[in-house]
């Protein structure tokens, strides 16, 4: 809803998600006003993609059907009709990938050029998406070396530094872009920083959180108190603004400290850290 509205108010558009699929949205927007726009285009891309894969590895027309139908099971077809970005993620990357692989059977740069534009907005969408880039930098790079040869190899990897530069780049611009000054968020990594202390705190039955983390009347926080907002697969900490400093993702904020202190408290307890992030880590 909130992105909804991004759409329909652009100076509201800010970076606490990447703003790549509003952009997108907007101008689907021109063409079909409302949400529909967006959800004919994540699922007529995902349904292209399917019937591209299916193509690719199957030459017998009874295997492709029996391919597309395992492309409509429910958990995957049916959770594509959310409109939200990490849907945009799925679609955008399932393509990538079939172009990736009609490249390898056909040969063809555009197909090759069409990949990284679907893989780029993939990643640029939804921060957790640049996993994805490992395994598609292998493939796009043993293109280059799959000859071999000393001097090939070499540059292939010149050309990999380059291009993982430029691709990153174009990633973060996207990311960011144009965004209102309002609404710049800073330092929002120290959610998560601010959690794993919270969890530490409890785990060793005292407070270790910064004073400066809190508002002046919540700088002491009891153990119980923490206990009772703590959800270890939640980082609901980002919602407590009544608790914390009210400067904690702006730039103001004393960023560089609160990360010495940060690194300070997982070498001063490095197990219960350890603890800590295995409680995280399933979610």
């Amino acid at each position: 809803i909130d992105q909804w509205r991004q759409v329909l108010e652009p100076e509201t558009i800010n970076n606490w998600f990447p703003p790549t699929m509003v952009y997108l949205w907007i101008s689907v927007n021109r063409v079909s006003f409302g949400p529909q726009g967006m959800l004919i285009l994540h699922y007529f891309t995902y349904s292209l993609s399917i019937f591209l894969l299916g193509r690719i590895f199957y030459s017998d027309q009874k295997n492709r059907i029996v391919f597309l139908l395992i492309g409509t099971f429910p958990a995957t077809f049916l959770t594509i009709g959310i409109i939200w970005k990490d849907i945009s993620m799925l679609v955008s990357v399932v393509m990538s990938v079939s172009l990736l692989l009609l490249y390898e059977k056909n040969r063809n740069i555009l197909l090759l050029i069409a990949s990284l534009i679907f893989f780029i907005y993939g990643v640029s969408v939804r921060h957790n998406a640049i996993f994805c880039s490992v395994p598609f930098f292998i493939y796009l790079f043993s293109i280059i070396i799959r000859k071999g040869g000393f001097c090939r190899v070499a540059t292939s990897l010149i050309l990999a530094f380059i291009t993982t530069i430029i691709l990153h780049s174009s990633i973060s611009f996207l990311s960011t872009y144009k965004i209102h000054p309002a609404f710049r968020y800073y330092n929002i990594e120290n959610s998560i920083f601010i959690w794993d202390l919270w969890g530490m705190s409890i785990r060793l039955n005292k407070n270790i959180i910064p004073d400066y983390v809190f508002q002046d009347s919540y700088n002491d926080l009891s153990v119980d108190f923490l206990n009772k907002h703590y959800k270890p697969y939640s980082n609901t900490v980002i919602w407590l603004h009544e608790y914390l400093n009210k400067d904690w993702r702006r730039k103001n904020f004393p960023d560089s400290k609160f990360k010495k202190d940060f690194i300070n408290a997982i070498q001063k307890y490095p197990t219960t850290y350890f603890k800590t992030r295995l409680d995280i880590m399933p979610y």
